[in-house]
């Protein structure tokens, strides 16, 4: 994606050093702020339980989990980026 090597140099500011280990530590900062965010939205187009339920499933599974803690990738922050689009 195009604004993910900006977004890396952002936290290379913030935190004064670009290391991998720094880039790790804010993948599940992003992905739990994703699921804040999509809870919202679905809440507002499906209801409370449904919104609940589903950002519930998504935060326990095992791909999400793997996905945020083991990787710099991109998914995580366009996933957190989606509902403005």
């Amino acid at each position: 994606p195009p604004g993910f090597p900006m977004l890396l140099t952002g936290l290379s500011i913030l935190a004064g050093r670009a290391s991998y280990e720094i880039f790790i530590r804010f993948m599940p900062v992003f992905s739990t702020l994703a699921l804040v965010v999509w809870y919202f939205v679905l809440k507002r187009e499906a209801g409370r339980p449904l919104a609940a339920g589903s950002c519930l499933l998504v935060a326990t599974s095992a791909p999400l989990f793997e996905l945020t803690t083991r990787s710099v990738l991109s998914e995580a922050p366009f996933f957190l980026a989606l509902p403005a689009f």
